[in-house]
């Protein structure tokens, strides 16, 4: 029997059972109410209290919030649109009643059906949260209650084919917050639609990148899977998700978080380069859009404080990772801040983003005029608020290596934007700076390598459109590549996983790029005079360098990882030139002519194959905080 929706049940009133508005809703303009509850009878928990058992549920005291009316249908208008003038309120039109395809029914019973390793899946995402950063945009509070609220879902007592068919419910209509909303709340509204399902299934997929293969979680009864075997079922489960909310035709913003993770997860393991995660971006970018995520209000008096906050570190990550494939595919981005009012989080820890007021309004009293906190946390929200000052500033080097040749000079935007990044790094407060005493912090050190490899963008474009500046190039490239070592040694320890050390590997490939090539240069064309000292190149030491950076290579990129191919033409071209550099003395050089003491990384003409070198598609992981 089919169960009736709430105001129908509650008012003892034949319901139609139409989703994803019965007709009687539809006709008294209860659209927002009407949602149907998978275990309508089901006792709360008496321990719990009142405000608990309702973020349990599917249907909470969102419902009778003062933000019912549905969203526009046509989504976000504009000031230029026709019909983005501001006109009169109007009643809420509901959307048209219609059945559940059955085909999609028997899909989303598949999809439940995978939730019987929901225990597993926890234990995967925990083993990620205690390596490497914590991440910031769906932490493990976010996870936790997510499966709490699934895993209730799972003692459905009706079948899955019912429970399938509420999901779809819920999913086709609206979801309504109100400003008491709570986190549980929220994300028990979440769980019973299929992108919250979606989202469990991304997190969890991306989440077995950060753990070694021979860790714990992945042995045991029923726990016998080859992880990137697992990473597809993942990406595969998660992918059916999005079309099944596609089918809906709702807008909302949980899709869009899902399509950002799912880019991540596609990412991880195709490559950065893949046409699929260049596709899946440009779709949640497009929904961004539709929903106005891009032009947030932060007075909004219907939006609870964790939502608002969620919102700023969803966009934030979705911008980092619209920058992170825009830079390694040289194409333009999809998201641009010019276009886009994204609001710095707060620098607060995950917990205190969702806790209660009394709790909250102690956190916040903590942090100073500009949101940074006053304790010097690092583990706080500044990973966040940093990376999306960087892609910011990873924006504007787009804009520069983008503009014609004959239209602007490169050199003055390029110092221009040297000069900005070390501005901005000048106005982080004290704890983040880069000093001596803390330059082993894994914080601090990922910050100053993206800030680093920003002017590395920067100087390495400026010598390809002019010829002029190679000193600073090389400098920053060694810089660069000697503190990636340096990061990778210690995370290279029993307890982290090899898979985490790929992404440092982006820093480090076009700067051993760059370095190899003035290696190579000198060893054919040596100056005829020495250095000046702020300009020496220290040859004994870049081959040092290089030579620990092919081990690395060869020992934590094995066979199989999605940069697997990058990474042995890369170690096929450095272990080339240091061949050739390290050859017997006695073979001649060349002494270079006058003008050829200044090096020329563009007028070398050799008889390798050395493309990937010149190219700007190398980017860094931004995300592994993200997911």
């Amino acid at each position: 029997q089919l169960s009736s929706c709430e105001p129908c049940r509650k008012g003892k009133l034949r319901c139609d059972h139409q989703v994803p508005v019965c007709g009687r809703c539809a006709r008294r303009g209860q659209a927002a109410r009407c949602i149907y509850h998978p275990a309508p009878m089901t006792r709360p928990d008496r321990r719990q209290t009142r405000q608990t058992s309702q973020g349990h549920s599917l249907q909470g005291h969102s419902l009778q919030g003062p933000a019912e009316c549905n969203p526009r249908p046509q989504g976000w208008l504009g000031l230029t649109s026709p019909r983005g003038i501001d006109l009169p309120p109007e009643d809420p039109v509901a959307p048209s009643p219609r059945s559940v395809d059955p085909q999609q029914v028997a899909v989303g019973v598949q999809v439940l059906q995978r939730l019987d390793d929901l225990a597993w899946y926890k234990e995967i995402c925990d083993a990620r949260y205690a390596s490497l950063f914590k991440p910031w945009a769906f932490g493990a509070p976010f996870v936790q209650e997510l499966v709490d609220h699934i895993r209730q879902l799972q003692h459905h007592t009706e079948g899955l084919d019912e429970l399938a068919k509420t999901i779809f419910r819920n999913s086709h209509a609206p979801m309504v917050v109100h400003p008491d909303m709570t986190f549980a709340e929220y994300i028990g509204l979440l769980a019973a639609r299929w992108e919250g399902i979606g989202l469990l299934f991304a997190i969890t997929g991306a989440s077995i990148h950060h753990i070694r293969g021979e860790h714990p979680v992945f042995v045991g009864d029923g726990k016998a899977m080859e992880k990137r075997a697992l990473q597809s079922r993942m990406a595969g489960m998660a992918t059916t998700c999005i079309q099944l909310c596609e089918s809906g035709g709702v807008l909302s913003e949980p899709p869009t978080w899902l399509l950002f993770q799912q880019t991540i997860l596609v990412s991880i393991l195709w490559g950065n380069t893949d046409h699929r995660a260049w596709k899946l971006l440009g779709d949640a970018s497009t929904m961004a859009f539709a929903l106005g995520l891009h032009e947030p209000d932060p007075a909004d008096p219907t939006v609870p404080f964790f939502l608002a906050e969620l919102r700023k570190r969803a966009m934030a990550a979705g911008y980092m990772i619209d920058k992170e494939l825009a830079i390694v595919l040289g194409r333009p981005p999809r998201l641009s801040h010019r276009y886009c009012d994204l609001l710095l989080p707060l620098d607060l820890s995950y917990a205190e983003m969702i806790a209660d007021e009394p709790t909250r309004d102690a956190a916040l009293r903590e942090l100073d005029a500009t949101g940074w906190n006053r304790q010097g946390f690092l583990s706080k929200g500044a990973h966040p608020r940093v990376g999306l000052m960087i892609a910011k500033l990873r924006e504007n080097v787009l804009e520069v290596t983008s503009l014609p040749r004959h239209l602007h000079s490169f050199t003055n935007p390029s110092r221009e934007l040297c000069t900005s990044t070390r501005q901005i790094r000048s106005t982080l407060p004290p704890f983040l700076h880069w000093t001596p005493s803390n330059s082993t912090d894994p914080s601090i050190q990922s910050m100053h390598l993206d800030f680093l490899y920003t002017e590395f963008l920067l100087y390495r474009v400026s010598v390809k459109r002019t010829g002029i500046g190679s000193h600073p190039l090389i400098r920053i490239a060694h810089e660069t590549l000697s503190l990636t070592l340096d990061r990778i040694a210690d995370i290279a320890k029993p307890d982290r996983t090899f898979s985490a050390l790929v992404p440092l590997c982006y820093y480090a490939l076009p700067c051993a790029g760059v370095l190899a090539i003035e290696l190579l240069h000198h060893h054919h064309h040596p100056p005829r005079t020495r250095a000046r000292t702020r300009d020496k190149f220290h040859r004994a030491e870049i081959i040092q360098k290089l030579s620990i950076f092919v081990f690395f290579l060869e020992t934590y990129v094995p066979p199989g990882q999605a940069n697997y191919a990058m990474s042995l033409q890369a170690r096929r071209v450095v272990r080339d030139v240091l061949g050739r550099v390290l050859a017997s003395s006695s073979s001649s050089s060349v002494i270079a002519p006058e003008h050829m003491d200044e090096p020329r990384l563009e007028s070398m003409d050799m008889d390798m194959d050395m493309a990937w070198m010149d190219l700007l598609n190398w980017g860094q992981d931004m995300w592994w905080g993200l997911t």
